[in-house]
């Protein structure tokens, strides 16, 4: 175990950088019942006699002010531990601790005494661990000839690699945990300085214990460099320097001491080099080469350890940094607006993957890349990046996994280009791929290998969120589509008749059923005089709303001509006329119109490529199936409609009715037919039109057996008195 000496426990002077703890704060009392000496400025000035900083930063947004300060006085608080005080549960204390440039952590609890007590007596503990005391009285050379000449205490290794053991909890604190072990080392070894080079950091740390020159500094690190020169990276290479105040000794300026360099193992068999450690070579100080062994084993598993801590620490705060990242794309979800997500999402993929720009494509009909979005590029070279031949759109799109390599892009004027590194990978949907994203670097990221699963992760999420917009937009679409459905579907229900022409002569019934929403089947009466009737049904081809529009021009139009001082054939050539020319070719119209004479009981029939004109005669209980030669209405424009004339009697029942009644299908595929319908009608010569309809559309229902119809159905039925 690390000693508890006199030095660990004596008072320690605290200068307390905080706007929130005051002389009366429980953390502030528990301090000075700790015996140390605690102080408090606005801006302090930093002397000789601040032994610790405690920083106070509970703030989610992290203090400029103290940072100010920190970086104006970055000289002076080289020698003076920072401390920084952390309360219980906060999620961001290592970001802090890291632009504070901070040693260690206190936690602290404001409401309870036995914790801040606790973390009050750490203060002494972690000055100490961190940095000496005040100097030494007397000169450099006069201390260090004492301490490493005549007054070498005798010290087992043993119990060093012991203690060296024993700061195995400090490796939560990386730096804090090579600071220790260097000063566990110079205590030991009574030195004035020692070193340590971790290869994982690229940086060699070095704690002055006793007070040394610059230049006797300088020579240390020189020649610890020299035993490593065949090992130690160079480039990026980084000194940490921290301990003792420097001064100028009296006397003789000279170290006066070898030093040897220890190699640290990541693995002892393989021989996996951690680092280097600068040990006394000396022979009053230097273990038996068993002990060194044992001990640069020890250090190795600390350093080791403390390495591995940090590694998993990053990980853990890159996932956590990972999952914000997903959370932040997730709150777009709510945007259904494509561009703005598209934008939106490069800009949070960008920042957390320190890209320079972004650009995502959407794939359409043609097997063409448009719909493009990008971000950190000019809008004329969007246009350039959206062409095939710029960017390997069709070898991304294909390939399963993330694709990588470098371009040239054009920049500024005409000509002028720069070299980004692209990584590519194909948006996807639960029906399939629908585009691509690419991201661009100035330089290959050295961590691609660890991001790639995370960028496959978001492109998943973007591809998905892609795929609502599209079904909400679907969704929109088809909302609006059964708005105006329904608009003419009331519209076409309102030119219906909305009652049954009164008649002393006939009673009528008439039912019309769309398998659609809107349907293209019609009819009508028209009342011409006190003595004739017109009767029309129709069967617009086709289904839908062009089929209801066409119903309803067609409607209109045989009414209008019905109305007028024209006979049967001149208003159905008429309304064919207009059709051929009007309509597209292969648009057309089926109709039955019937001129009903009450006064002399006959009825004139005009047929444009319609069914039957049934009739049943009650006096011979025969079913008549009359025709007249005509074609459906809009196909040729000048022809001729036959007429043909019959006469009826009382309680003859007339049939009109579309092919969705006769045609109806079976789940066999059976059609309904003409013989069911006559069978139907024949039992129910005594029932009255209504319930003959009824009875007709219940009969096709039960024939189907649930089957969905797709034809429309219209049946009128007319019952002389």
């Amino acid at each position: 175990m690390v000693e508890n000496s006199a030095e660990n426990a004596s008072c320690v002077n605290v200068l307390l950088l905080s706007e929130r703890i005051n002389s009366e704060h429980p953390f502030w009392i528990a301090i000075e019942r700790a015996g140390h000496n605690v102080s408090q400025q606005i801006m302090p000035e930093i002397d000789e006699n601040n032994s610790l900083i405690l920083i106070d930063d509970m703030a989610e947004i992290i203090s400029s002010q103290w940072i100010d300060f920190i970086l104006k006085n970055k000289d002076k608080l080289k020698s003076i531990p920072r401390v920084l005080l952390k309360s219980e549960g906060e999620m961001n204390a290592d970001f802090k601790s890291s632009i504070y440039q901070t040693d260690a952590w206190i936690d602290i609890q404001s409401d309870d005494k036995t914790a801040l007590d606790k973390a009050a007596s750490e203060i002494a503990r972690l000055s100490s661990a961190v940095n000496p005391l005040s100097d030494i009285i007397g000169d450099w050379q006069k201390s260090a000839n004492l301490s490493m000449k005549k007054q070498r205490k005798e010290y087992s290794h043993n119990n060093l690699i012991s203690d060296i053991a024993a700061l195995g909890p400090l490796i939560r604190e990386y730096e804090f945990a090579i600071k220790s072990l260097l000063k566990l080392l110079a205590k030991s070894f009574e030195i004035p300085v020692t070193s340590i080079y971790i290869y994982a950091d690229k940086t060699c740390y070095t704690y002055v214990h006793m007070p040394i020159t610059t230049d006797h500094l300088s020579e240390h690190l020189k020649a610890f460099r020299k035993k490593c020169e065949d090992a130690i990276a160079f480039d990026g290479y980084t000194d940490v320097v921290w301990g003792r105040r420097l001064v100028k000794p009296e006397g003789d300026d000279s170290i006066g001491i070898d030093f040897t360099t220890g190699t640290l193992h990541l693995d002892a068999k393989k021989k996996q080099t951690l680092g280097y450690v600068l040990i006394p070579a000396s022979k009053g100080s230097q273990p038996e080469s068993s002990s060194m062994n044992l001990l640069l084993l020890q250090i190795s598993l600390l350093v080791n350890s403390a390495l591995l801590f940090k590694t998993q620490r990053l990980i853990v705060q890159d996932n956590i940094i990972r999952l914000g990242t997903i959370s932040e794309t997730c709150k777009l979800f709510s945007d259904v607006d494509k561009k703005n997500f598209a934008l939106q999402f490069l800009l949070i993929l960008l920042e957390h993957l320190s890209a320079t720009k972004g650009i995502l494509g959407f794939l359409d009909d043609e097997g063409r890349f448009s719909e493009v979005y990008s971000v950190g590029f000019e809008e004329r070279i969007q246009t350039w990046l959206a062409s095939r031949e710029a960017l390997p759109w069709v070898d991304v799109y294909e390939s399963d996994v993330p694709l990588s390599n470098r371009m040239e892009v054009p920049v500024g004027g005409v000509g002028q280009t720069e070299e980004l590194h692209y990584i590519g990978y194909p948006l996807a949907d639960f029906q399939g791929k629908i585009g691509v994203l690419f991201i661009f670097f100035k330089q290959p990221p050295l961590d691609a290998e660890s991001f790639l699963p995370f960028f496959v992760t978001m492109s998943t999420l973007a591809g998905t969120h892609f795929t609502n917009i599209k079904l909400h937009e679907e969704f929109v679409e088809k909302r609006i589509m059964e708005e105006q459905i329904n608009i003419m579907r009331n519209i076409q229900r309102g030119l219906l008749p909305q009652a049954m022409p009164s008649s002393n002569n006939f009673e009528i019934a008439a039912k019309s059923r769309s398998a659609k929403q809107v349907g293209g089947d019609f009819y009508d009466f028209i009342e011409l005089s006190h003595n004739y009737l017109a009767v029309v049904i129709g069967d617009v081809s086709g289904k839908g709303i062009p089929a209801s529009l066409l119903m309803v021009m067609t409607k209109s139009l045989l009414k209008f001509h019905l109305q007028q001082d024209v006979s049967l054939c001149e208003a159905v050539t008429d309304v064919n006329r207009f059709l051929a020319y009007e309509t597209p070719a292969e648009k057309f119209v089926t109709a039955q119109a019937i001129y009903i004479n009450a006064k002399n009981k006959s009825i004139e029939l005009a047929n444009a490529g319609h069914g039957y004109l049934v009739i049943y005669r009650s006096d011979t209980g025969i079913f008549e199936q009359l025709d007249a030669e005509g074609l459906a209405l809009g196909i040729l424009p000048e022809f001729g409609y036959e007429i043909i004339n019959t006469t009826y009697s009382s309680g003859d029942i007339i049939l009109m009715f579309t092919d969705g009644l006769s045609e109806a299908m079976s789940p066999t595929n059976e059609q309904f037919g003409y013989n069911r319908i006559e069978e139907i009608v024949r039992r129910m010569t005594d029932a009255s039109p209504d319930e003959i309809t009824n009875e007709l559309f219940l009969a096709m229902e039960d024939h189907a057996e649930g089957k969905p119809q797709h034809d429309d159905t219209t049946v009128i039925v007319l019952k002389a008195i």
